[in-house]
């Protein structure tokens, strides 16, 4: 909403929505063009569910285990290489949200090991020599003097440990 009403006010002449979204929030006629897919390319992940368990959950994991698509983990899998050279083009283009944000990339066949954009470094300023390289059995990420977001390292390090 708060870009809807930066347009409303006059502060931006565009902005760029999802389409889903606003169709959640009952607006969809605010829309003034879609944009298909050839024009614009979603999100890395969009339309993607994740779901996390504890990963000493043997039963949870199984009851996931049978719930996972493998031609959407596939692409996924593949649409992972795009990250690395993401959080420039998202700078570059103006898409981005500060420095709160962050993506990841899984680097082994396990997914245990995973590159993380640093901690409160804004998207322009990510080289690829600056990215995180995390495992997520590393109970010490958090100490280190390069330590990630904790967020970041929360939500991801889930995410690696069940995904790869």
């Amino acid at each position: 909403l708060t870009r809807i009403r930066k347009l409303d006010a006059g502060e931006v002449d565009a902005t760029l929505l999802a389409l889903a979204g606003l169709k959640r929030l009952g607006m969809a006629d605010v829309a003034t063009e879609i944009l298909s897919p050839d024009q614009f390319l979603p999100a890395v992940g969009q339309g993607a569910i994740g779901i996390t368990g504890r990963a000493d959950d043997e039963k949870t994991s199984a009851l996931l285990g049978r719930i996972n698509h493998a031609p959407t983990m596939d692409r996924l899998t593949a649409e992972r290489a795009m990250l690395a050279a993401s959080f420039r083009w998202t700078a570059r283009l103006n898409l981005h949200e500060g420095v709160a944000s962050h993506f990841s990339l899984a680097v082994n066949e396990s997914g245990t090991d995973f590159l993380l954009n640093p901690n409160q470094r804004h998207f322009s300023q990510i080289r690829a020599s600056d990215l995180l390289l995390l495992n997520v059995h590393d109970e010490g990420v958090m100490e280190r003097p390069d330590a990630p977001d904790p967020t970041a390292w929360g939500l991801h390090g889930s995410i690696h440990r069940l995904c790869p």
